[in-house]
């Protein structure tokens, strides 16, 4: 009995000591123990005190972790084989209309409202018509000071990666910056769709670019204005600005002249073909205006150059005009201002170089510091809008004030299909401007009185007739006056704009004023004339006086070449 009550004492005893300290937890206590001096101490400590085996929470946050780790690592393995083999990607970089597309079809669609990470940016132009339209007309003056509180804050895609299902498809967007480009930073969208074709990436761009026209343009009746833009880096044309489309109703311009340019551009609009306008007149006759409300007209955008621009040469231009898209309007404005008449043949050019070493290396005429500023001559001018990589489905507009001083390799017949000639305003012209300008505000000033801040006098005014603003026939009636009073031809549609826009409101003050105003401009347009002749004169002298110098230069050069001549004198003209 004695010995069977050892046995099974002794086998219990082994029994615990095993079911306590079992195997796994002492290879994790000396496996922790290498790693962490003194855990075993520790472990030992708890497991006397508190009876609770530290060795097994260990054990369990391995198998833990050792679990998570190979799940991560196949996870990986298969999101990146099916990243590799059944994804479809497309890159859109910020210098591209499809990037401004796909951000706007975003936003207009509320995706972007779902998203947790945005990019705010304030709008700061906005349309000053929705700024009038919260304001109370009450016969106070207009105070814009709480604008400033009314710019809506525009929100776009964060940087990161943002999970949309559009038309049943899941895309993903990762939005970050390239700052690695050479030319410079530029924001990037990788667009990625599940499976092995890009359809519906392709779809979704071109539902955004129909939904950015439908809903940005057409809706908001607005032309896009593109100018170019030059850098160290690149050169390309960027978006400037997007004015409402002018109706060319407001256009003062005789009516035949109206319909003949649309008539034309409606007819080399259809077929794909390239058309050239010279616009030619005094300053503001509407050469330029009647070339943003065309484009409205015919839907088409507005691109802007300068070949005065800085930074412009002749490889630049050559670029810009083959970026230019198939439908739209170029518009080249004072194109006399490039002075591309002042053009050199190879012989002048050497025989100009020459007198120039000869006399002073450092000096320069100011008809060549300006040819060197543009960098632009003639010919190069020429290949760009007409050479072998010209595109067609263009509208040229080429404006100037003096056509006399443009070459006629630019204007000839063949190059130049229409030249339209915009003259100053008729008396005609002058009575439409007047209605237009008084009876377009009957509506809205003949229910709401003016009044100014008040004053030590209340009672004196400068207008003894109260602010009644004339009826539509009253206006007509004194157009016709305001017509007569103005000399036929001799002021620009502009001028009278201005001339009536400073007496918006009182539209009798307007035909008191005109006799005075017509005897004041034409002094004043006198006193300029004589300045300018004096300047044409001076640079007539002055190109005379080079061209001369040059040829007298070279008969020189070549009799002393043919036969030495000791002692020339050398002959300047004083003319």
């Amino acid at each position: 009995m004695a010995d069977t009550s050892l046995f099974n004492s002794t086998i219990s005893q082994k029994w615990s000591f095993a079911g306590s300290t079992p195997l796994a937890p002492q290879i994790a206590t000396k496996l922790l123990e290498s790693f962490i001096p003194g855990y075993s101490t520790v472990h030992a400590f708890i497991l006397e005190v508190f009876h609770f085996d530290t060795s097994v929470l260990v054990t369990a946050a391995a198998c833990v972790l050792l679990a998570f780790r190979i799940g991560r690592y196949f996870w990986n393995f298969i999101t990146d084989l099916l990243w590799n083999y059944w994804t479809s990607h497309v890159v859109l970089n910020s210098k591209d209309d499809a990037w401004t597309h796909v951000v706007f079809f975003l936003d207009h669609r509320n995706y972007t409202g779902r998203s947790r990470s945005l990019t705010m940016k304030t709008k700061c132009n906005y349309d000053s018509s929705d700024a009038l339209s919260h304001l109370e007309f009450n016969g106070q003056w207009l105070n814009f000071s709480n604008q400033s509180s009314m710019r809506k804050p525009v929100y776009s895609l964060g940087r990161g990666t943002h999970w949309f299902r559009i038309n049943g498809n899941y895309f993903r967007f990762s939005r970050d910056v390239d700052r690695n480009h050479w030319s410079g930073s530029r924001d990037m969208i990788y667009v990625t769709c599940y499976g092995r074709s890009t359809e519906p990436i392709k779809k979704l761009i071109v539902e955004a670019k129909l939904v950015f026209y439908k809903e940005k343009k057409f809706n908001n009746k607005k032309t896009s204005i593109y100018r170019p833009k030059l850098s160290y880096w690149y050169n390309q044309w960027g978006f400037a600005n997007s004015r409402h489309r002018r109706p060319i109703d407001t256009i003062v311009l005789d009516q035949d002249i109206k319909q003949q340019i649309l008539a034309d551009i409606n007819d080399y609009l259809h077929p794909v073909t390239e058309r050239w306008y010279l616009f030619y007149g005094p300053p503001g006759t509407g050469k330029s205006s009647i070339c943003f409300a065309l484009a409205g007209i015919f839907g088409l955008d507005v691109y802007v150059m300068s070949l005065l621009k800085k930074g412009m040469n002749e490889e630049e231009l050559g670029k810009l005009f083959t970026s230019l898209p198939t439908r739209c309007i170029v518009l080249l404005e004072d194109i006399d201002a490039a002075d591309l008449s002042n053009r050199k043949f190879p012989e002048e050019e050497s025989e100009e170089k020459s007198t120039e070493k000869a006399e002073d290396k450092s000096k320069k005429s100011r008809d060549e510091k300006k040819k060197e500023e543009s960098g632009i001559s003639l010919s190069a001018l020429l290949n760009a809008i007409d050479g072998v990589a010209s595109q067609e489905g263009r509208v040229l507009i080429m404006t100037t004030n003096k056509p006399e001083s443009l070459d006629k390799a630019l204007t000839r017949p063949g190059r130049v299909d229409m030249q339209m000639g915009f003259q100053n305003a008729s008396q005609q012209q002058a009575r439409e401007i007047f209605e237009r300008m008084y009876i377009a505000d009957d509506a809205s000033t003949s229910t709401k009185q003016v009044s100014s801040p008040p004053t030590e006098n209340p009672k004196s005014t400068d207008n003894p007739q109260g602010n009644v603003f004339p009826t539509p026939d009253e206006v007509k009636s004194l157009a016709q006056d305001f017509a007569t009073r103005v000399p036929d031809r001799l002021f620009s549609p502009a001028e009278l704009q201005g001339f009536s826009v400073k007496r918006k409101k009182e539209p009798k003050k307007a035909l008191g004023d005109v006799q005075s105003w017509v005897e004041e401009t034409q002094e004043q347009k006198k006193k300029g004339g004589k300045k300018g002749e004096k300047k044409d004169e001076k640079k007539t002298r002055s190109k005379i006086r080079s061209k001369m110098r040059s040829r007298i230069a070279s008969m020189m050069r070549r009799n002393s070449e043919s036969t030495p001549v000791e002692n020339t004198p050398v002959v300047e003209s004083n003319n």
